[in-house]
Parts: structure tokens; C-alpha cells; sequence
């Protein structure tokens, strides 16, 4: 797992004028909407992992058996 800080996520995956505040991506993660910590006080964001949502029950079943 490579960490990285939500400045640097926030500034290398979001277009300027896109960018979320560094708040935003603190509640993404918190809600689980994005992989990251709290290390000490510095909040990481992992960028090679990705959080996928499905309110599907079925897509939620394939995603998971992988097939």
C-alpha cells in the first residue's frame, strides 16, 4: 500500500477548478468511499486501491466471487 498525502492526491488526480477540498476527501474516506488513514495527525489517501459502491445486490455478488 503506497500512501499518499490528500494535498498531493488532491493536486495530482483533480483538473484544476475540480479539486475537492481536503475536508471532502477526509469524509470520503471516513465514509469509506476512498481508501486511506489517519497516521498520527497527517490523513493518506492509498491511490492504487479503488472503492467500488454498488447499490446492486447482484453486481455487489459478481464483484465479489470475481466473476
Amino acid at each position: 500500500m503506497a500512501l499518499m498525502k490528500i494535498a498531493e492526491y488532491r493536486r495530482r488526480y483533480f483538473a484544476e477548478g475540480s479539486v475537492p477540498t481536503q475536508n471532502t476527501v477526509k469524509n470520503w474516506i471516513r465514509r469509506g468511499d476512498l481508501y486511506g488513514e489517519q497516521l498520527g495527525g497527517q490523513w493518506y489517501v492509498d491511490p492504487e486501491r479503488q472503492v467500488v459502491k454498488a447499490k446492486n445486490d447482484l453486481v455487489l455478488k459478481v464483484m465479489s466471487d470475481g466473476a
